[in-house]
């Protein structure tokens, strides 16, 4: 899908995928750099590697569902926090490796 659909794809969700890895988020990431809303909700496999790689190639996004994974840590909300401009919507939910630090990044990143 990201290789056919990639530039053209602006919506994804992607829920509770067990099998979905780092590897698959980070493809689709450098293939669909054209994403507004995505959302990875309860993928709790994901890491900081995913998040940042989106944050990296998906610089359009403006709505991030990121609650549930269990694995990132403030790494992500600094990556976000640089990166996306056109963020509006973060959601966090039971993300508790983020601590103030990560939270501070993106405040400050918001602001510019």
């Amino acid at each position: 899908v990201a290789k056919t659909c990639g530039p053209r794809l602006e919506v994804l969700k992607l829920f509770g995928n067990a099998k979905l890895s780092d590897e698959g988020v980070s493809a689709l990431a450098e293939h669909c750099p054209n994403l507004r809303l995505l959302s990875l909700y309860g993928n709790s496999k994901l890491t900081d590697r995913s998040v940042v790689r989106v944050a990296q190639c998906c610089t359009r996004l403006a709505s991030f569902d990121c609650s549930g994974l269990s694995n990132i840590t403030d790494k992500s909300m600094i990556a976000l926090a640089g990166s996306t401009t056109h963020l509006h919507t973060l959601q966090i939910r039971a993300c508790h490796k983020v601590t103030d630090a990560g939270m501070s990044a993106l405040l400050r990143g918001c602001s510019q």
